[in-house]
């Protein structure tokens, strides 16, 4: 799927600034960057993969927003919104860039680095998925280990020296006084996934929680489900008669927030619902076994897609049969440390069924 092409960097709001990472996909947008705050030094949500072409995207920003700042502090505070590399692997080039722009005849303060604490980094729930191993944080850290001097370090913390723990409902202060973002942990997509609140421009920074164009992809949908009615109910609080804009992790903006939150819900109720259907249905007396597997659930729920993306949406598929199964509404032939795709049996659990096992 062709995705849309953005400008390289764009002023959304007198407090956000948005540069693209430049990842070469034709499949997926690249990753959005944001500088938040109306004077230096700003926050930096989020960094890229790490592309070359990134940074004289940021450097050029950073010179035509502050022109005046030569030398000084730039960036004061660097937000990842979770794990994936495409979102922290652009620190090492991010922080050797702000130190050389630092006048070196003063003493240098580098920035603040902030994630939400990773409870486990080696869950998995399927094999033979396109859900690959991130091994790149390992790495990112790797390069803070050798680096101590180009970042402000953590003193107390469950992610050692590197990145300040975020705290759901923190609220992190933009050096203008006037622009703050509070912090919502919202885990699916990855247990340390974020979102940041701002509420001066009426404004949510989802990272990949919820994205500019499509559907997200989760680890835990049960979870995700959660953050999601959680966001909804932040939304609905607010002033009705203020739009809230989406500024995600990879697309464009979200114009009306509140409506792509509950799209976004529908549409994984819905998808709940067709896999249901299909595990109502009996199989044929013909199959060798009385069940379906994953790979057969998606052959029909995604009939009318081209099946070049029926592997990827055989994780969702996965991951909505892990929540019934969770719930005590489907169960599968063999449970294992994973799911196969092509060889664990699941079935449907009726509600005469469940209330048998209370």
């Amino acid at each position: 799927m062709n995705v849309e092409v953005l400008p390289p960097v764009t002023r959304l709001s007198d407090r956000v600034l948005r540069i693209l990472g430049q990842e070469n996909s034709h499949y997926k947008a690249r990753t959005n960057t944001y500088l938040i705050g109306r004077r230096p030094p700003w926050i930096l949500v989020d960094t890229g993969e790490g592309k070359e072409d990134y940074i004289p995207l940021l450097r050029q920003a950073l010179r035509s927003e502050a022109p005046g700042a030569t030398g000084g502090r730039l960036i004061s505070d660097i937000v990842i919104t979770h794990r994936h590399g495409d979102h922290h692997s652009g620190l090492p080039s991010v922080l050797s860039m702000l130190r050389r722009l630092w006048d070196p005849d003063q003493p240098y303060a580098p920035p603040r680095l902030h994630k939400y604490p990773l409870e486990d980094p080696t869950k998995t729930f399927i094999r033979k998925s396109t859900s690959l191993p991130d091994n790149s944080l390992e790495k990112t850290i790797a390069w803070l280990t050798e680096n101590p001097d180009l970042y402000h370090q953590a003193e107390k913390g469950e992610q050692g020296p590197y990145f300040h723990d975020l705290v759901d409902g923190q609220v992190i202060q933009a050096a203008d006084n006037g622009t703050t973002l509070k912090i919502i942990h919202t885990p699916g997509h990855t247990s340390d996934s974020v979102s940041l609140w701002s509420e001066e421009d009426y404004a949510l920074f989802t990272g990949d929680g919820i994205l500019g164009h499509g559907t997200a992809v989760f680890e835990d949908l049960s979870v995700y489900l959660d953050s999601l009615h959680r966001l909804q109910e932040l939304l609905g609080s607010k002033d009705g008669d203020r739009s809230i804009h989406i500024h995600p992790g990879h697309g464009q903006v979200v114009e009306d927030g509140r409506a792509k939150l509950e799209e976004y819900i529908k549409h994984r109720l819905e998808r709940e619902k067709e896999i249901i259907a299909v595990l109502e249905t009996p199989r044929p007396a013909s199959a060798d076994r009385d069940g379906w597997t994953i790979e057969q659930v998606v052959a029909v729920v995604y009939a009318s897609y081209p099946q070049s993306i029926w592997q990827a949406a055989g994780y969702s598929v996965a991951m909505h049969l892990l929540k019934l199964e969770n719930e005590g509404r489907a169960e599968r032939d063999k449970k294992s440390e994973g799911m196969e795709m092509k060889t664990d049996i699941w079935k449907w659990v009726s509600e005469a069924e469940v209330v048998s096992k209370v």
